[in-house]
């Protein structure tokens, strides 16, 4: 396969989608929500959630688009792929913007959300040469495989329809940077929420409701699928490593270019599954709080 005519890296459409959401900030901060008595006190931070609910949601829809409706890549890393493509130009445009944002407004400043920003526009721009777009043949698949252990003997491959099916027909950049995004849609309201704590007296049960789905989302997409198509991702990449493909290819120029972004992802991927195991285990505490603690309470006030 042949890679030498791929054009270089161009930021062009990042910083300009960089450019209009600083825009729309402003506009949104002072132009509506300064004007709001409700939310006048952190204009700014309401403007950024905003902005952060409609990016997320679109790049959830087009992960899911990818996901289900286009059709299946057959090279593992390099398909090239315009939807994907898209996305990474967005992703590296948000991950700045989200970086710009939490300097400006401490309420939004954590160490894991910096990491995470961090790690997550390098993957971006990585994927803007197309590499991570690609995903396994269905016979290279573990949930496929594993499916295989369980079925008849006299089962006709030819015909069967695997129920893993959608794990070999996608691009990882659909999963990792679209359909995982699905989470921070209600995460972006329950922010809200906490930014205006009136809102959490005023509509108890909608914050409650919020939360559980969210959870619920979070355990679905980040707990299990999370770590089974960063497998796949890792059998992908170790394998395009250890065959010598990514040593041959040239998106960089140079092997040991291709071999250090290879890396990259991989040691990227790890560090964010550390970020999803800890966000997981804080949830998942809240969740047995929420199901298990009041009724400890009562029983503390009772004896």
């Amino acid at each position: 396969m042949d890679f030498t005519n791929v054009p270089p890296l161009d930021l062009t459409v990042s910083l300009q989608i960089l450019l209009g959401l600083c825009i729309l900030h402003l506009v949104l901060k002072y132009g509506i929500f300064k004007n709001i008595a409700f939310t006048h006190s952190k204009a700014g931070v309401m403007a950024f959630e905003t902005i952060a609910g409609v990016c997320v949601t679109y790049l959830t829809i087009q992960g899911f688009v990818g996901w289900f409706v286009d059709p299946t890549p057959i090279d593992k890393l390099y398909t090239p792929l315009p939807r994907a493509f898209e996305m990474s130009e967005l992703m590296v445009a948000y991950q700045l913007y989200d970086l710009i944002t939490m300097f400006i407004y401490k309420d939004l400043f954590t160490i894991a959300m910096l990491v995470h920003h961090i790690l997550a526009g390098i993957l971006a721009l990585n994927g803007l040469y197309n590499f991570m777009h690609g995903t396994l043949e269905q016979d290279g698949c573990l949930p496929y495989r594993l499916e295989l252990m369980f079925l008849p003997s006299n089962t006709s491959l030819s015909t069967y329809q695997p129920l893993w099916l959608t794990f070999d027909t996608l691009g990882y950049c659909y999963f990792f940077f679209g359909l995982i995004e699905v989470t921070n849609i209600p995460l972006t309201i329950i922010d809200i929420f906490k930014h205006y704590p009136d809102l959490i007296k005023q509509y108890p049960n909608t914050y409650t409701a919020i939360r559980n789905f969210f959870a619920i989302s979070f355990i679905l997409f980040r707990l299990i699928m999370w770590p089974i198509v960063s497998f796949e991702f890792w059998t992908a990449t170790l394998t395009a490593l250890s065959s010598g493909q990514i040593a041959k290819a040239t998106r960089f120029g140079q092997p040991w270019l291709e071999t250090t972004a290879a890396v990259t992802f991989l040691v990227a991927n790890a560090g964010l599954t550390f970020l999803q195991c800890l966000w997981g285990k804080t949830i998942i505490n809240g969740i047995y709080k929420q199901f298990f603690g009041r009724k400890t309470d009562k029983q503390t006030k009772t004896k």
